[in-house]
């Protein structure tokens, strides 16, 4: 189920980091049954303005099942060109583990073949203001939130031939 974040987009401010973007998941969170875990994104516009948030999958108390396609299709579904990816610790414990490591890799590689950025991936103690972001610790190599003008790759063919015409 998507979550719309605001009845206008032109009033919604950017978001602008791991901050901002826990402010808007915050409630998201909170409202959930904190002895599992739970993976949400949230979807940007084309100006990093949120759209939407989707819960993606619930799992037990230490882990939740989760594949890329099921964060790109909501994504794509609700015309996101950015995510911001989120999943709770019910032990409140926010170092990323391995698996959350290695997940976020594969987001993040799915993201770019199909021009959706991964922007961030928070992980969360709900209750609290406490978050890790994957962003501010240069886990994602990315400079901030910011996102090329163009996520589009342009693939020309071969070089035209220059030379001259038989005759």
């Amino acid at each position: 189920a998507t979550t719309a974040c605001a009845e206008d987009a032109a009033a919604r401010a950017p978001v602008a980091g791991g901050h901002a973007a826990w402010q808007l998941l915050k409630k998201h969170f909170d409202a959930c049954d904190n002895a599992q875990e739970k993976f949400a994104a949230l979807l940007l516009d084309t100006r990093n303005r949120a759209i939407g948030i989707v819960d993606v999958a619930r799992g037990g108390m230490t882990s939740v099942s989760i594949h890329p396609r099921d964060v790109f299709a909501a994504a794509l579904a609700a015309g996101a060109t950015g995510v911001i990816v989120a999943h709770n610790h019910p032990s409140c414990v926010l170092t990323p583990s391995a698996e959350d490591r290695a997940l976020t890799r594969r987001m993040a590689a799915a993201g770019r073949e199909l021009g959706i950025p991964v922007l961030d991936h928070l992980v969360v103690c709900p209750g609290g203001d406490k978050y890790t972001s994957f962003n501010e610790q240069g886990l994602l190599g990315l400079n901030g939130y910011e996102v090329p003008p163009d996520g589009a790759q342009t693939i020309s063919g071969p070089p035209k031939r220059r030379g001259r015409r038989a005759g």
